[in-house]
This record gives structure tokens, C-alpha cells and sequence, in this order.
């Protein structure tokens, strides 16, 4: 198998228990939709891979060790760029609440210092998360209730990353759909 294709296989096994917080559809689609997004700005496998994976050290048991040995150090610093500190498998809902602000905080103070390759995998993330809180809004979710922000909170986080990424990914279609998605907040 190719790097993309073992990188599918392997988040699809690590997640696919998990679902997302909203309509409850599988989380892999996140990912697969991260990817697609990916694929619309670059070829390359490993930037792809890491879309693919960017939850992994997060949300699974997947070890750091484990992510460099099978996908390499490149893919593994894309994914570990993406992971934000005191987020991981085992916190708590309590834990995660309390530590939102920080949590995201210290992940927009890091785009500042990120390569093109990290940013893309990041915008692409949050291109995904922002499609599915539309869709769960469409259809009546109350997805407010249900993240660790509320949407104030919520409208502030995606509002500073578009300002971050707004002078280096301005003119990328990923951009402009992100910026197309902030709507969702007036």
C-alpha cells in the first residue's frame, strides 16, 4: 500500500468507534474530508498523511513512537503540529472544558511560527470542523451545547486563525472557503 492508502487504514482502525460530536456521523469522515480538502492544495503524500492522521495523538491511543516508526518523522511533525498540548485520549470532558481557552490559545500563538505544509493541514482541519458545525446547524443539532467552547468562545478561536492565516494562505481555495464558512457566526 502507498503512504495515503496505509494512512486510511490505520486512522479508520484507531477511530472507528468514534463519532462526531454533532449528528454523531463517524469521525473518519472528518478525516477523509481533511484529506479532501488537502488534496485540493498540494500532491504531496505526506502532507496528505498527516491530514489524514492529524487526530490521531489526540483523540486515540496511537503512540508518538508508533506515528514516526509506520508514517515517518515528516508526517509525524505535521500531526504533532497539529495536536494541541493537554488534549489527548484520556482527559476528561471536565478537563477539556476548563482548559479550552489555553488549550486554544497556544494553538493560534503557534501559527505565527508554522511552515506552509503545518498551516495547510491545520486550515484544512478546521475548514472540516467548521462544514460540520453548518451541517449540524442545518439540521437542528444543538451543537452549541455540545463542544467545549461556547460559541462565543468558539466565534473568537476561528476568528483569530483567520486572521493568522489570512496573510499566508490568502489567495489558496481553502482559504477562501474557511472565510466563506465564518459566516456561520453572524
Amino acid at each position: 500500500m502507498d503512504l495515503i492508502q496505509r494512512a486510511l487504514v490505520r486512522a479508520y482502525d484507531l477511530h472507528k468507534s468514534q463519532v462526531r460530536k454533532g449528528n454523531g456521523a463517524p469521525y473518519f469522515v472528518h478525516l477523509v474530508d481533511t484529506a479532501k480538502y488537502l488534496m485540493y492544495e498540494t500532491s504531496d503524500d505526506e502532507v496528505i498523511c498527516a491530514g489524514i492522521l492529524h487526530d490521531t495523538l489526540e483523540d486515540t491511543s496511537y503512540s508518538e513512537d508508533g506515528l514516526r516508526e509506520e508514517f515517518g518523522e515528516r508526517v509525524f511533525s505535521l500531526v504533532k503540529f497539529c495536536t494541541e498540548l493537554g488534549n489527548n485520549h484520556d482527559s476528561t470532558k471536565e478537563e477539556l472544558v476548563s482548559s479550552w481557552k489555553v488549550r486554544k490559545s497556544l494553538s493560534i500563538a503557534k501559527l505565527d511560527s508554522a511552515s506552509d505544509d503545518e498551516l495547510l493541514v491545520f486550515c484544512a482541519d478546521k475548514v472540516s470542523t467548521l462544514l460540520s458545525i453548518r451541517e449540524d446547524l442545518l439540521c437542528g443539532v444543538d451543537i452549541w451545547g455540545k463542544l467545549n467552547g461556547s460559541r462565543e468562545e468558539v466565534f473568537w478561536y476561528y476568528s483569530e486563525i483567520q486572521k493568522k492565516l489570512g496573510s499566508r494562505l490568502g489567495d489558496k481555495r481553502i482559504f477562501k472557503i474557511y472565510v466563506d464558512l465564518m459566516s456561520l457566526f453572524s
